[in-house]
């Protein structure tokens, strides 16, 4: 889309596509750790941890395929393309904190599980 489309156009595209999935983080209690370009970062149990968590991400996930599957559908009546995209989940620990340095910190999470969730996408 970048090499063809409008600068704008591209912009108008990822806003609709992070507020769509962000939108499924939320409603799942997750917290959105960042946009990665076309894609984004869910984080469940973070900054604190429940019982819940491995069952709503994986919620998550099944909304963020449903709500792609109505936007398809909108996409399919203009004559654009359809939006398809990978998800990974993994669950297990995570070392959690403001990574960066002093001019610019972000609370993220690091290791193995999010190695591995990145992968499975």
């Amino acid at each position: 889309m970048c090499e063809s489309d409008a600068p704008g156009d591209v912009v108008d595209f990822l806003r609709g596509y992070h507020d769509r999935l962000g939108k499924a983080v939320f409603e799942n209690e997750g917290t959105l750790d960042k946009y990665l370009g076309d894609g984004l970062m869910g984080t469940f149990g973070t900054p604190e941890p429940s019982e819940n968590d491995a069952s709503n991400a994986l919620q998550c996930a099944f909304d963020m395929l449903e709500v792609l599957s109505i936007w398809n559908r909108d996409r399919n009546a203009e004559g654009l393309p359809p939006v398809r995209i990978g998800i990974g989940i993994h669950f297990g620990p995570v070392i959690s904190g403001d990574i960066g340095n002093r001019r610019r910190l972000e609370y993220s999470v690091i290791g193995d599980t999010v190695n591995v969730a990145s992968r499975l996408e």
